[in-house]
């Protein structure tokens, strides 16, 4: 069976390069009859503001991490603990918390964890080393970024605001994050985390996972200076 209506979803909108952003443009002033256009984002600002001007915008929320954990429980049988890990790491998104439920993801995580901890101790003589073995460790180069990230905002929510504990998604992982947080201080945590989030935005353009990997190594080593009365661990 067709419906007589068709949904175009384009995801994510903003990694459309110009000819493409282009050619969308044209599509939305001429539509086909009985077709919507669903554009999803997670940078509505990287996308063309001609585009913007053309589209209703409608903000989709993460759902609260206890909703998705009981829903997990009720609809795949989960134990609870295993349910509430599943449900902080993917961050309110049913789906992700769904495929974290194999365990994978969070074992995915350690391992980058480990490596990016490999990196702090032994800086540019372990590069081409660590970046070879994140290259490896989750199923995309977006993956990795997006778990990176995530680890880094989690550190730096440590070193800014330790008292909010809450506020963690790592958070079976806190005593670890609040060691580095107290190693590296809030300010390279910052600084990286700046890195990753404006490579995230470029991964569209590299094509060799380790090779970008490699060049935010090159980037971020010389922002790993220990806190002052720290030492990196």
């Amino acid at each position: 069976m067709e419906s007589e209506r068709k949904v175009l979803l384009i995801d994510p909108a903003d990694r459309l390069n110009p000819s493409s952003a282009n050619s969308l443009l044209k599509l939305i002033e001429e539509p086909p009859k009985a077709m919507a256009i669903l554009m999803a984002t997670e940078s509505i600002h990287s996308i063309l503001p001609t585009i913007r001007s053309r589209a209703a915008r409608l903000r989709l929320r993460p759902a609260p991490e206890q909703t998705v954990a009981d829903w997990l429980a009720a609809r795949f049988a989960a134990a609870p603990n295993e349910a509430l890990a599943a449900a902080m790491f993917s961050g309110g998104c049913p789906a992700k918390a769904v495929a974290l439920l194999n365990g994978q993801a969070l074992a995915d995580r350690d391992a980058l964890a480990d490596e990016w901890r490999f990196f702090q101790r032994h800086g540019s003589l372990a590069l081409f080393r660590t970046a070879s073995r994140m290259a490896k460790i989750a199923p995309s180069l977006d993956a990795l970024l997006a778990a990176w990230t995530i680890w880094l905002r989690d550190g730096l929510v440590c070193a800014t605001a330790p008292e909010r504990a809450d506020l963690l998604i790592n958070r079976d992982r806190a005593a670890d994050l609040a060691a580095e947080a107290g190693a590296l201080g809030a300010g390279a945590l910052g600084a990286c985390l700046e890195i990753l989030i404006e490579a995230r935005a470029d991964t569209r353009r590299m094509v060799n996972p380790q090779l970008m990997i490699e060049t935010l190594l090159l980037r971020i080593g010389p922002k790993l200076k220990p806190a002052a009365g720290s030492a990196a661990r």
